[in-house]
């Protein structure tokens, strides 16, 4: 059974804190952007429709990067009109490929690995045009390695069930291990991921923004190991940000260094599952430049993801997948060979028997201390991939922090809020104005917006002030029922029988 599923990349991401304080912590990434004067350079053709706009300009970014001042005059000025960017470019692009250089040696080779990113910008930009920059961080752009996913049908110690030895022995390893269940489920997250990054360079090219596609680290035409939501993943990407902002290197294909004069240095990212997952990473470091994320049914920990309350957990019910499986999956770059011991360290650490929580498994926890970017947050509130609580944990610790943060959920499973009727419009309207405020500097009142909006039963979308609702009180549930056929949920406990299972293999 094959995984392999290719495709055009472009088929398928209390107020600020002052920037004296950014310049004092640095973030964990390193480095300052440097050609600051460049971005004091007003941007040029067009009119601002929102004097607002004009009049109540942000000086400084959530990061600590100084924002340009259209005011002044220059090559190209966005166009802002109800507090959100408008269509004012041609639409035509330039295309580049690029490597970025990281500090991170994830496959032990001895050098650097390098992120590939491939970089769609206003053909304005030849012109001396400087744009704000989004980026669309995915680990999916090569598509999926065959990787079969554990045999679940064992005897408590270990031994296989003979129905499933008796698989083997007849149709092969391939057919015993859950053969389309990888299959299904994996293609999931991509068909997931496709559609949040479907929208965006259509909609925001037009409207000045440069879209910058990176592979994660491992995967595509990166270097380096998947290590799956680790240290190395966050700065390997984290350099991708750096790199807009002049404070790392990348060159092309021939060797020769890619400069990105084109950008102002404000960055944002943008994303589904995985692909909203790496936002909340690279936000994780306080990296400078990045000035606003939207992570959509994105990971907090990857414990969560594979386990519950100590028990082993399947993602959409789908069994025997695990972190081995997944590193397997991504492994999709010229030299999977060399990812061999990452493999066999999850293999020896994941503990599927016991699920206790482990240093394998804190590592892979997203840290939210130092977090500055302002968050734009969505999830499914029937998704059985990523569970809500792996959106909602970041939303509050973001309110906590006093990090500008919106919260919306919709009533469908793992996907874009795009593909939701009844919050497609409000949606798009409301990731342009958290990137015109946040990227562009404009004071269009965001922060001020509804920080929860939630669908209801009936489509329509309830606006609250928080989440959870001031008046909202916790409800308790019950299991309820005999135990021979369908349980029940009770307010309060029936105090009838105990019922008991035993997952037997034989």
């Amino acid at each position: 059974m094959q995984f392999h599923f290719r495709g055009s990349r472009r088929a398928w991401l209390p107020a600020l804190v002052a920037a004296a304080t950014l310049a004092a912590c640095g973030g964990d990434d390193g480095g300052s952007v440097a050609g600051v004067s460049a971005l004091a350079q007003a941007q040029g053709q067009g009119q601002n429709q929102d004097q607002q706009g004009d009049d109540a300009q942000r000086r400084v970014s959530p990061s600590g990067v100084p924002y340009a001042n259209p005011a002044s005059g220059g090559r190209y000025k966005p166009v802002i009109a109800n507090g959100q960017v408008q269509p004012s470019l041609s639409g035509g692009t330039i295309e580049e490929n690029a490597w970025v250089d990281t500090p991170v040696d994830s496959d032990g080779d001895g050098t650097r690995d390098r992120i590939h990113v491939r970089i769609v910008r206003p053909s304005e930009t030849a012109n001396g045009a400087r744009t704000p920059v989004i980026v669309l961080a995915s680990p999916y752009y090569a598509g999926l390695a065959d990787s079969p996913n554990h045999d679940v049908d064992v005897e408590l110690d270990g031994t296989p069930h003979p129905a499933a030895t008796a698989a083997a022995a007849a149709n092969g390893a391939s057919a015993r291990i859950m053969a389309a269940a990888p299959q299904t489920r994996m293609l999931q997250q991509l068909e997931a991921a496709a559609a949040g990054r479907s929208w965006i360079e259509g909609y925001f090219i037009p409207r000045g923004f440069t879209i910058v596609y990176a592979d994660s680290l491992g995967t595509a035409g990166s270097d380096g190991c998947p290590t799956i939501l680790t240290r190395d993943e966050s700065v390997a990407m984290a350099s991708v940000i750096r790199w807009l902002g002049r404070d790392a290197t990348a060159k092309d294909a021939s060797g020769k260094p890619v400069v990105a004069n084109w950008s102002t240095g404000h960055v944002g990212m943008y994303g589904v599952s995985y692909d909203g997952t790496l936002p909340k990473m690279v936000a994780s470091l306080r990296t400078r430049g990045l000035d606003a994320i939207v992570p959509i049914a994105g990971l907090s920990n990857m414990y969560g993801y594979y386990r519950s309350g100590g028990l082993v957990r399947a993602p959409e019910g789908y069994q025997g997948e695990d972190v081995d499986v997944y590193i397997k999956a991504l492994l999709t770059n010229a030299h999977p060979e060399r990812c061999t011991h990452l493999i066999d360290e999850a293999l020896q650490q994941e503990d599927r028997k016991t699920g206790d929580y482990s240093p394998f498994w804190a590592a892979r926890d997203i840290p939210t201390a130092h977090a500055v970017a302002p968050a734009l947050v969505a999830q499914g509130l029937t998704d059985d991939n990523v569970r809500v609580d792996q959106s909602t944990s970041w939303y509050l610790a973001m309110r906590r922090q006093g990090v500008p943060t919106q919260l919306w959920l919709h009533r469908l499973k793992h996907t874009d809020p795009t593909r939701v009727p009844a919050m497609a419009d409000a949606w798009t309207a409301e990731v342009n104005r958290w990137f015109t405020r946040y990227l562009i500097g404009v004071d269009n009142g965001v922060e001020r917006d509804p920080r929860a909006v939630v669908e209801q039963a009936d489509g329509t979308l309830l606006k609250e002030a928080d989440w959870a609702a001031r008046h909202a009180t916790p409800v308790a549930y019950f299991a309820g029922g005999d135990g021979t056929g369908t349980g029940t949920l009770l307010r309060v406990p029936s105090g009838g029988p105990l019922a008991r299972f035993t997952d037997d293999a034989s």
